[in-house]
C-alpha cells in the first residue's frame, strides 16, 4: 500500500484485452470486399486498418465474449441495491481498509429520490437484517461505501444519505462505521451483476502466496470479486518499475509460477490481473511488458488479401512477457492496473546517501551521517496523513527497540505537517524511533520521492542499496534488517 505524493488518491489506469469499443453494426462482407477492390492502394490500406481494428476489438472484447442473452419471456434476476459481507479471509483483509471487520456497499442512486431510504427500489428491512447478521459475528468496524453513477446527486443529498446509512449501521450493532462515497460511470447492475453470479463456496479460503517480490492470490469470494473486478487471480508486483526492468525477472517468474501452481482453481482459469506501480522512468516500459493483446484470429470467410495480412501478422506476433507467462500457466487473458508513483528514487541506488540535517521533535538538529555512525540503516519518508505510513510506524519502533544499537532508523516527515500534529500522533501511537520534521525539500530534491512511504536501505558505509515504495509488512522489514546485520 502507498500514498501519492500530493496526498490525493492515486489514479489507476486499467489495460485489458479489447479495451477499445467495438464498431457497432454488421457489414456485408461482399460489399466491403468490392469496395476494397475498387479503392486506390492508399484507401485500401486505410480502410483495411479501420476494419481490422473494429473486427479485432469486437472479437476480443470480454464483455461481448461473456454476454448472455436471456430467453424470451424470462426476466433477469433482480440485483439488490446493497451488498454486505464480513471481512474474514486473508485476501479480504488485504483489499479492504485496514482494521475493518465488515464491508457494505449501497446503491446511492436508489436512495437519491424524494422517498430516500423508504424508496420501493430499496429493501430497507432486508438491508438491516443483513447488517445485523454480519454485526453479530464481526461488530468492530464496518467500511460502508455508497456508490453513485455519474452524474451524482447534490452534495446535500449525498451527505444526508451518508449520515442516515451510518446511523442505521450503528443501530444494527456496529461499533465503528467508516462511510465514504464513490462515483463512476459504471451502473450498479454492471458492477454487482458479476458479483452476484460469482459461485462462492460455503467456506472459501483465500490464501496469499507472498515473498519480497510479489503477492499472488486467487479470488474465491464475492467481496474480493467486488473489490478487484474482472479477474480470477491477482499478481501484485511489489517493486516499482523504474526503468531498470525491461521484462519480468527470472526470480519473479519462478515465484509467480510456483504460487499459481500451488492454487486449486475451482473454476476455469480466465483472467490473470497484474497490479504494478512505476516511477517516472518506468512508465514507458509497461506496455511492452504487460501488453494484453492476443493475435487477431483469421476468419474463415476472409478474402485472400486480408488472410495474407493476418497470416503475416500472426507469424510476426510475439506475446508480451506477462501474457506469455499467463498463457503458460493456463489463463486465457491478462490485464494490468498501474499506479504511477512518480519520483526517481532509483537514481540513488549505488550512490552515497545524501546527507541532511533536520529538526527532531525535541527541537534538536539531527544529522543523518552522525546518526548512522557506521551502522546499516533505513531512512523512511512518511506523513501522519498517509495510511500506509501509519501502518509502518509501529514496526519502525520495533526495529529501533530491538536492533537500535547496531541498526539506525530515521523517519523523515515529508508532508511538512506541523510539529504538534506529528508529536500528537507519536504520543498516541507510542513511537520511540527517531523522527525529524519539515523534510519535504529533502524528500523532493535529494531523495526524489514520489510516493509515501518510501524507504531507503543504506549499508554501513553510507551507500544506498535499495528502496521500497509503500508498506508491505513488519515481518518483511524485520527480515531485511536481520539480513543486513548478518543474523
Amino acid at each position: 500500500m502507498r500514498c501519492s505524493l500530493t496526498g490525493k488518491q492515486t489514479w489507476t489506469a486499467i489495460a485489458t484485452r479489447g479495451s477499445v469499443e467495438p464498431r457497432q453494426g454488421g457489414g456485408d462482407t461482399g460489399a466491403i470486399r468490392a469496395m476494397y477492390q475498387a479503392a486506390t492502394l492508399g484507401a485500401f490500406i486505410v480502410m483495411r486498418s479501420i476494419w481490422l481494428i473494429g473486427f479485432s476489438c469486437a472479437l476480443l472484447s470480454p464483455a461481448m465474449m461473456s454476454a448472455a442473452v436471456e430467453p424470451p419471456g424470462i426476466e433477469p434476476p433482480r440485483i439488490p441495491n446493497y451488498f454486505v459481507a464480513p471481512v474474514k479471509t486473508e485476501v479480504q483483509r488485504t483489499l479492504v481498509a485496514n482494521g475493518s471487520t465488515a464491508f457494505a456497499t449501497v446503491n446511492g442512486g436508489s436512495l437519491a429520490g424524494e422517498a430516500g431510504l423508504e424508496s420501493e427500489s430499496f429493501d430497507r428491512k432486508a438491508f438491516e437484517s443483513e447488517l445485523q447478521r454480519v454485526a453479530s459475528t464481526h461488530p468492530d468496524q464496518l467500511k460502508l461505501e455508497i456508490r453513485y453513477q455519474m452524474p451524482q446527486p447534490a452534495e446535500a443529498t449525498r451527505a444526508s444519505i451518508k449520515s442516515r446509512l451510518s446511523e442505521i449501521a450503528h443501530s444494527c450493532g456496529f461499533e465503528h462505521v467508516g462511510a465514504s462515497t464513490l462515483a463512476s460511470s459504471a451502473s450498479w447492475e454492471s458492477v454487482m451483476g458479476p458479483v452476484q453470479q460469482f459461485p462462492e463456496s460455503e467456506d472459501p479460503s483465500e490464501a496469499i502466496f507472498e515473498n519480497e517480490l510479489a503477492r499472488v492470490f486467487a479470488l474465491r469470494t464475492r467481496l474480493s470479486k467486488l473489490v478487484i473486478g474482472d479477474a480470477d487471480c491477482v499478481v501484485e508486483i511489489k517493486q516499482p518499475f523504474d526503468g531498470r526492468q525491461k521484462e519480468l525477472s527470472d526470480p519473479l517468474r519462478e515465484f509467480i509460477r510456483k504460487a499459481v501452481t500451488s492454487m486449486d482453481f475451482e473454476t476455469q482459469k480466465g483472467k490473470l490481473l497484474y497490479r504494478v506501480s512505476t516511477t517516472e522512468a518506468g512508465e514507458s516500459d509497461l506496455e511492452s511488458i504487460f501488453d494484453p493483446r492476443l493475435p487477431v484470429p483469421i476468419r474463415v470467410d476472409a478474402g485472400p488479401a486480408i488472410r495474407a495480412l493476418l497470416e503475416r501478422q500472426a507469424a510476426e506476433y510475439q506475446p508480451s512477457p506477462a501474457l506469455e507467462l499467463a498463457l503458460d500457466l493456463g489463463f486465457n487473458r491478462i490485464g494490468y492496473t498501474h499506479s504511477p508513483g512518480g519520483g526517481a528514487p532509483q537514481k540513488l541506488i549505488g550512490q552515497r546517501a545524501p546527507n541532511f540535517t533536520l529538526r527532531s521533535l525535541a527541537g534538536e538538529d539531527l544529522e543523518l551521517a552522525a546518526l548512522i555512525e557506521n551502522r546499516p540503516a533505513l531512512v523512511t519518508f512518511w506523513g501522519v496523513a498517509c495510511g500506509p505510513c501509519r501502518q509502518e510506524a509501529p514496526h519502525l519502533t520495533q526495529i529501533h527497540e530491538q536492533h537500535g544499537a547496531d541498526f539506525a532508523v530515521l523517519a523523515v516527515n515529508g508532508y511538512d505537517e506541523g510539529r504538534d500534529v506529528v508529536a500528537d500522533y507519536v504520543e498516541r501511537a507510542k513511537l520511540t524511533h527517531p523522527i525529524v520534521i519539515r523534510g519535504a525539500d529533502v524528500a523532493d530534491d535529494l531523495y526524489h520521492v514520489g510516493s509515501y512511504p518510501t524507504t531507503f536501505w543504506i549499508d554501513r558505509h553510507g551507500t544506498v542499496l535499495d528502496y521500497d515504495v509503500g508498506f508491505d509488512s513488519g515481518e518483511v522489514m524485520m527480515r531485511r534488517v536481520r539480513d543486513m546485520l548478518g543474523d
